[in-house]
């Protein structure tokens, strides 16, 4: 029953149903038609062809609609092809589907380990995501009163093989990435001209993970807060 298959991406299973059922009416074969048949519904089912078809995700993406891109969000918006709850797990996408996800400002707004986990679900061997959530120094933790967590560069850690924060307490999760490809933290100087000074800080806290790390230690994430934090984790 070809209507109750489904890809998570409604528009790309209705393109290949219209399609599947045009070239049905150009066959006068029975045994052509059955083969047709056989390989669409093939087709439409099979993980890895949907995987290859459905390559992106923005994870929770509101009005920020990608092309190209899977959007999934909470409301029914223009642009949304997946409306779901991000807390509401699983999410109805198939497992190493997506090659790339981007989750920006949503981590703070969830329980976001079991979120983390799905992810690592869903994503390809290899498969990338790129985070971004308020640093502990941002004053946005306070501001939103939606926000529930607050981020270091080590709170990744603990969901990262190798890192020492995640030999330590491993028992934490039954989950993990392979690796951080990159992590950076970013300064508000783009909103006012008060800030000039925060584009110089930027560059000399992100030289090194070692001057990352002194900077979230000492006095200096107080007297020069940060605004976000970006990661990206790799499968």
């Amino acid at each position: 029953k070809i209507d109750t298959l489904t890809w998570p991406c409604r528009q790309h299973n209705e393109v290949l149903r219209d399609l599947v059922f045009y070239s049905f009416s150009l066959v006068e074969s029975v045994e052509f038609y059955h083969e047709i048949w056989y390989c669409a519904v093939t087709f439409m089912t099979d993980k890895r062809v949907r995987s290859s078809a459905l390559q992106k995700l923005n994870l929770g993406c509101g009005t920020d609609i990608m092309e190209g891109w899977v959007n999934l969000d909470i409301a029914s918006l223009p642009g949304v092809d997946v409306v779901h709850n991000i807390e509401d797990l699983p999410l109805p996408l198939a497992d190493n589907s997506f090659d790339e996800i981007l989750c920006n400002d949503i981590l703070e707004h969830v329980d976001y380990p079991p979120v983390l986990k799905e992810m690592v679900r869903i994503l390809t061997p290899g498969g990338v995501i790129h985070i971004r959530s308020p640093h502990f120094s941002s004053r946005n933790n306070y501001v939103d009163p939606t926000h529930k967590s607050r981020f270091s560069v080590e709170t990744f850690h603990f969901f990262v093989r190798g890192m020492h924060a995640w030999k330590k307490r491993q028992y934490y999760f039954d989950f993990a990435f392979s690796k951080i490809a990159s992590v950076h933290i970013d300064f508000e100087h783009t909103s006012s001209r008060f800030f000039f000074y925060n584009r110089l800080v930027e560059y000399l806290v992100n030289r090194t993970p070692r001057a990352q790390e002194i900077y979230e230690m000492t006095g200096l994430c107080r007297i020069f807060p940060a605004h976000n934090i970006q990661i990206t984790l790799v499968k």
